[in-house]
């Protein structure tokens, strides 16, 4: 074999060697996608809602998932603009704004719309305090508003967690109670609780990303 025919055998290998590692590496899927949460909602393709008791709670809460296309920083802007919780729910949260503000805790005042005639007129509103927003793991962050007092509500909580996945992509969950102080059967509580839960992380989303538009990839 000639020196020639040698060296461009040698140069065949190793561009096609290239080439197969080129196309395993394209194959792969995004190093994202092996976060078994971010998986899940990259494949229903929308927010996800359902009921649970969240670590260290004794009730049951509303709880959402959101992918969100912005960063950690921005996700975080959005969920301690306190005085916006107006906008975010307003079905929910109706005339939401600050009423305390001591060191590191905000009182927040919500009002909590009624439905059905005979409810409407009833008076029903929280304060929530919330407190600084903490790390609990590397790249996730909590902001949670603790009960303080309300009028027709016996307790009343708000827990937003989110966490990086990447510098433009957001994993947000809520978990939201409200527990009245009327007469109200454990499925009607869960029913609105996890419709609120949803329509917060998909308010977050829209706010966050300033479109309404779902990610489908990372």
């Amino acid at each position: 074999m000639t020196k020639t025919l040698r060296t461009a055998l040698c140069l065949l290998t190793l561009t096609a060697a290239a080439s197969v590692a080129g196309s395993a590496s394209a194959d792969a899927p995004p190093a994202a996608t092996s976060d078994p949460e971010v998986a899940r909602l990259l494949k229903e393709g929308h927010s996800l809602k359902w009921n649970a008791v969240p670590a260290g709670a004794s009730e049951r809460h509303g709880h959402g998932e959101v992918l969100i296309g912005a960063s950690s920083d921005r996700v975080r802007q959005v969920v301690t603009n306190f005085s916006g919780y107006k906008d975010l729910m307003p079905d929910k949260f109706n005339n939401a704004r600050i009423v305390a503000k001591e060191g590191s805790s905000t009182d927040v005042y919500m009002q909590i719309p009624m439905k059905g005639a005979l409810l409407r007129s009833l008076s029903v509103w929280q304060v929530l305090r919330f407190g600084p927003t903490r790390e609990i793991a590397p790249g996730v962050q909590q902001l949670e508003g603790t009960f303080v007092r309300g009028n027709n509500v016996k307790n009343g909580h708000l827990l937003f967690t989110w966490k990086a996945v990447n510098a433009n992509t957001t994993l947000l969950k809520v978990d939201i109670l409200i527990t009245p102080g009327l007469p109200a059967t454990q499925s009607m509580i869960d029913e609105e609780l996890r419709d609120a839960a949803r329509q917060a992380v998909d308010a977050v989303h829209d706010r966050a990303q300033g479109n309404t538009q779902t990610v489908t990839q990372i």
